[in-house]
């Protein structure tokens, strides 16, 4: 599905052997050779285009966003993520939260460091239009699909780290008994296993190949091969994880995050009443640093439902609508909603610094100390 929508992006800007004869509305499907067998290649045709956004101005917006803004937020993504790595080492890794907090900064600098790699093979194409390489075919065969997994592995982490917070507020005596250290390990490696085994078919239907294009006269160019079977396998495992996993999650950042708002405000009630009737409620309420924790949570919670319900809304738009598909009546649309809807993800996994620098003193303790930065606070 995502490993499609860059076809398009460079191929109508310059004239080269890997374009059709028509530069006009094209995508990639992937036919099949006669003269090499089981050999499945790109080809070039004219699609249905969306009468919703015209071609010109389709063109302009997938250079904007598909390029110029995503190896923007991307680069910008890579540095905040290193940073946050660096810092949770620092802080330690003997605490379930952190641990968490840790493995999504990891998973997040995977998921930002993909499009800057569509990025740099688009723009290779477009310097290198005579080299028989199809640069954007590298993309294919490895960070499409990476990016795919880490986005998906990213959202259950984030629904695991919520309900951990939601059980803090709910059950404050009991939580740290039941998110133990070993548990947490136990669980973010079971999620990726997942992840991995449910995604892993789809790499398998992927090579990189030399073969013939039909527009190329005859000559070889190294191109990216799609098994026969690419499609049924593609589509089983993103409808196993790619629908379920950002939905499931949605909604349960949603539901925690109302549950954790009202835990801390009924929490700040608390400490109101028992400040005016000199009583210490330490025993019954979150502790200071607990709280603090939840903020995080509620803030990555209401970012993360943000920049993930438009996916999640435009997955249900796609199965009322069949046409809003890649090459089908409202292809430019569909294009064009995917790639903002992958924007906001990569803008999602690019924020979570500034939550925790302002929300945790001893993530803010700890990075100006390591970075030699002293806030003006």
């Amino acid at each position: 599905m995502y490993d499609s929508q860059f076809l398009c992006i460079l191929i109508r800007l310059n004239g080269n052997p890997r374009n059709p004869e028509s530069c006009e509305a094209m995508h990639a499907v992937t036919q099949h050779n006669a003269s090499e067998p089981n050999v499945y290649y790109f080809d070039y045709t004219t699609a249905n285009t969306s009468p919703l956004i015209p071609d010109d101005v389709y063109n302009i917006i997938q250079i904007i966003v598909g390029i110029v803004l995503a190896s923007i937020i991307s680069l910008f993504g890579i540095v905040v993520n290193i940073l946050n790595i660096i810092v949770f080492i620092k802080h330690g890794l003997r605490e379930s939260i952190i641990l968490g907090f840790f493995t999504l900064s990891i998973s997040d600098l995977i998921l930002v460091f993909c499009p800057l790699m569509t990025a740099a093979c688009s723009f290779a194409d477009i310097i290198y239009p005579d080299v028989p390489i199809y640069f954007l075919s590298l993309h294919f065969v490895s960070t499409g699909n990476l990016r795919e997994m880490a986005y998906f592995y990213s959202n259950t982490l984030s629904a695991f780290l919520s309900i951990e917070r939601c059980c803090c507020v709910v059950l404050p005596f009991k939580v740290k008994s039941i998110f133990t250290i070993e548990r947490s390990r136990a669980i973010l490696v079971a999620f990726l296993v997942f992840v991995i085994l449910t995604y892993a078919p789809v790499f398998s239907t992927v090579q990189l190949r030399w073969m013939t294009h039909p527009h190329s006269n005859g000559s070889k160019i190294l191109n990216v091969w799609f098994a026969p079977f690419r499609k049924e396998v593609h589509s089983f495992s993103f409808n196993t994880i790619g629908v379920f996993t950002p939905s499931f999650s949605l909604l349960s950042v949603i539901c925690t995050t109302t549950i954790m708002i009202w835990g801390l405000r009924a929490s700040s009630k608390f400490r109101q009443k028992a400040s005016v009737t000199r009583e210490n409620g330490p025993e019954t309420t979150q502790s200071s640093r607990d709280t603090r924790l939840t903020k995080v949570m509620v803030l990555l919670g209401i970012i993360l439902t943000i920049c993930n319900l438009p996916y999640v809304v435009f997955l249900c738009v796609m199965f009322l609508e069949p046409e809003l598909e890649y090459g089908a009546g409202y292809n430019n649309t569909y294009v064009v909603l995917y790639e903002l809807c992958y924007l906001l993800t990569s803008c999602n996994a690019s924020v979570n610094i500034f939550v925790y620098y302002k929300n945790s003193s001893r993530y803010r303790q700890i990075f100006d100390a390591t970075f030699k930065f002293h806030s003006k606070t």
